[in-house]
């Protein structure tokens, strides 16, 4: 569980810097940064790359909702929640 978490955290983290953040809304808090790249994340390896390939595709923002990542933080420790 370990490795999949920090898997998607190393993945995400690349969508959360230039120039990715700079297609985000001016107005997404560090957390909607957040939300926005582990969404990318969660869209699979094929939307991922495309992203990775051209920034500008890279959505402004998106609903927040709990997500993979989330869903693992929960399932590896369930008092997180």
């Amino acid at each position: 569980m370990d490795r999949v978490y920090w898997t998607y955290e190393k993945t995400a983290a690349v969508l959360k810097d230039e120039p990715y953040v700079d297609h985000m809304s001016a107005e997404l808090s560090e957390d909607g940064v957040d939300d926005v790249a582990m969404w990318v994340v969660a869209q699979g390896k094929e939307e991922y790359e495309r992203i990775i390939a051209d920034p500008r595709l890279t959505p402004r923002r998106v609903e927040k909702k709990t997500g993979v990542l989330g869903d693992v933080v929960l399932e590896y420790d369930p008092g997180s929640g």
